[in-house]
């Protein structure tokens, strides 16, 4: 049996700051905070943690500032077993990403971005760490750092025979990047945003549109995929939601390791989504095992 691939994450790391909240703040509305944490975060990161942690060789291509905020991040992937973080560019031109999260009592969450040195990553850098990548390998991008640096990661890539991932979150227009992309993934309103407008099969009208494996996500429903072989309905887990901070970039880094490994892509996703309702059950997108969010305030 061949060995797996590497999964090569290009993409944010940002320090996350939690309010606990009892529901999401209104418009001229102030509320008081129950309590408040800080972890590691940003889409990039949480998609390279959690493709390592499901067994995946996996190196980490993004940037963050020289400041506390990045020291933070350090340590906290130091700790991630599998997870090279040498690629990370360590940038005195801006601060480390940050993210503002509001998370209610049933968990739902809102979400305000800083992004800092993530907006500064450059093909060039990115270029420079995928020299190696070759056959087997997986890339995968989100869209919370330059889209001209997405698509240089995703084009070489290709070029190089590895299977090429894009999450296209937050929403924006992407269609000029999907000659270059193996396999997409979005949730609903993603879907829409792309589509331009609802549809009752969105993997399958992606999929025939762009010409890509598709895979939407529907929160607790579950996720949809389609390729050349067909459409399928994937279920989800039933679990007690606490948080779903990070659910779905749970479900994209271990979707990334299983294909890095072989695994066909029904239950790749099937693999995807356990890992998304575990994280769904514990506070934090950067949670460990048993479920204790890493450097707390």
């Amino acid at each position: 049996m061949e060995s797996a691939g590497t999964v090569r994450v290009v993409g944010s790391l940002n320090v996350d700051t939690t309010f606990e909240v009892e529901h999401l703040v209104e418009p001229g509305q102030t509320i008081l905070a129950r309590a408040v944490t800080r972890s590691p975060g940003g889409k990039g990161l949480n998609q390279a943690v959690a493709a390592a942690r499901h067994g995946s060789a996996t190196r980490m291509i993004g940037a963050t500032g020289a400041d506390e905020n990045a020291a933070l991040l350090r340590a906290a992937m130091a700790d991630v077993p599998g997870l090279d973080a040498a690629a990370v560019a360590s940038l005195d031109t801006a601060p480390t990403g940050e993210a503002m999260i509001q998370r209610d009592g049933a968990g739902e969450n809102s979400i305000i971005v800083s992004s800092g040195a993530n907006a500064q990553l450059t093909s060039d850098q990115v270029s420079q760490q995928l020299t190696a990548v070759g056959p087997g390998d997986v890339v995968v991008c989100q869209l919370e750092v330059p889209t001209e640096t997405v698509a240089t990661a995703l084009r070489l890539g290709r070029a190089a025979g590895a299977l090429t991932v894009l999450n296209a979150a937050p929403a924006a227009p992407v269609a000029h990047l999907l000659a270059d992309v193996d396999l997409l993934v979005v949730n609903e309103s993603e879907a829409r945003e792309l589509l331009g407008g609802a549809s009752g099969s969105p993997a399958r009208d992606l999929f025939e549109r762009f010409g890509c494996t598709a895979v939407v996500t529907r929160g607790g429903a579950g996720s949809e995929l389609c390729d050349e072989h067909g459409s399928a309905s994937v279920p989800a887990g039933a679990v007690d939601v606490v948080d779903t901070t990070g659910a779905g970039d749970a479900f994209v880094g271990t979707l990334a390791a299983a294909r890095a490994r072989g695994t066909a892509l029904r239950a790749a996703c099937e693999e995807a989504s356990a890992a998304a309702a575990h994280v769904c059950t514990v506070p934090g997108a950067f949670a460990d095992a048993t479920g204790a969010v890493l450097s707390p305030a």
